[in-house]
């Protein structure tokens, strides 16, 4: 069990955990093995939507994880204790302490203690600010019951110290994301910039990119992802979940509205030393621009890769955005022309993929 020296370093680590990448996923463990609890969560709740909008969760079963976060959160009593706490001071309990967790339903109660055989807990619970609400509930086997009020006698006289850590640490981090997030706005010259997260959805976009969203000038937002307005809506999904999966920055072209140019979309994967920095779980930065050609970009590629008249007309229509369909009813072609058109223009360019390709056309045709 932990003994009084170490609940300064809790609270300590609680500020720290606030401000490193994955710092919470290690606190909550070292907190739970500390006081030989089984598992846990630690969430940040919007109170009035009772979204999660960040948690980490502690447990030997990822299938139990998994259903939790897809389903059984909206039913978890703790996530409603946090949702209902009021202004006051921070506050430790046990289980049996709170009716709302004592009256939860019997179903929920089961599946919890049938999953990962938690039976009693402690919950810390704090209101970050007007609208938000954190904490951690950490859980026992019912062998180990005992340890739950041992655990809450032991942290009893921290739980002040150990919730301004956790409301500081928040805050530093809140104010780090918008130093950066508008130092990033003022390098992106007047690029629309789209902050994505870990399945690819957008956490956040400059003014640029809520114009573009707004006119949708060549992009879309589908249930909070990004997507073409029009043309080929695969290709700007694989250049996302390149960078998200598998951390490849790349360049794609996306066609713009009828009249207007082309967009050169451009993502690089963030690094894990930078998350901190940018938003919970940030993976990627998408970038967008208008690209403008002063004239025919035709003879150049033509000269500097050999192209033959039919292929460089081919990379024109493919540098504005176009899907090979596309291409082939403008230029009153087969599709399977236009392919056979596309492979030999990236065997005499040696490039690797069409979207490799595109990124290319994309470079040459804004420089």
């Amino acid at each position: 069990m932990i003994d009084p020296a170490s609940v300064d370093a809790i609270a300590s680590a609680s500020y720290v955990a606030a401000i490193e990448d994955d710092g919470w996923q290690r606190w909550l463990a070292e907190l739970a093995g500390s006081i030989g609890s089984a598992g846990g969560i630690f969430a940040v709740l919007d109170r009035q939507s009772l979204a999660l909008d960040y948690s980490v969760q502690l447990a030997d079963n990822q299938a139990g994880i998994d259903e939790y976060r897809a389903e059984m959160w909206r039913r978890d009593p703790y996530a409603h204790h946090f949702a209902a706490f009021g202004s006051g001071p921070p506050e430790l309990r046990t289980n049996n302490e709170l009716p709302i967790i004592r009256n939860a339903s019997a179903d929920y109660r089961a599946w919890q203690e049938d999953r990962f055989g938690f039976h009693s807990s402690i919950v810390l619970t704090g209101r970050l600010d007007e609208h938000h609400a954190a904490g951690f509930c950490l859980h026992f086997r019912r062998e180990h019951a005992d340890r739950a009020h041992a655990a809450r006698a032991a942290l009893a006289s921290a739980t002040g110290a150990i919730f301004q850590a956790i409301q500081l640490g928040m805050r530093h981090r809140q104010l780090l994301q918008e130093s950066y997030w508008r130092g990033l706005d003022a390098v992106v010259d007047g690029r629309a910039a789209f902050l994505l997260g870990e399945r690819g959805k957008v956490i956040r976009m400059n003014q640029a990119a809520e114009a573009l969203v707004a006119r949708r000038a060549g992009i879309a937002l589908r249930g909070g992802e990004l997507a073409c307005a029009r043309g080929d809506r695969g290709t700007l999904r694989a250049l996302i979940h390149h960078a998200v999966h598998e951390e490849r920055g790349g360049t794609i072209l996306v066609a713009g509205p009828d009249g207007e140019p082309a967009l050169s979309a451009t993502i690089y994967p963030i690094p894990r030393r930078m998350r901190p920095m940018v938003s919970h779980e940030p993976m990627a930065m998408l970038t967008l621009r208008p690209i403008r050609c002063a004239a025919p970009v035709s003879p150049l590629w033509r000269g500097a890769f050999g192209l033959t008249s039919a292929e460089a007309r081919v990379a024109e229509q493919l540098s504005e955005g176009m899907a090979d369909r596309a291409v082939a009813d403008r230029l009153n072609v087969e599709v399977s022309t236009v392919r056979s058109h596309v492979k030999a223009i990236r065997a005499k360019t040696e490039t690797r993929s069409k979207g490799e390709l595109v990124a290319l056309l994309a470079r040459l045709a804004g420089s």
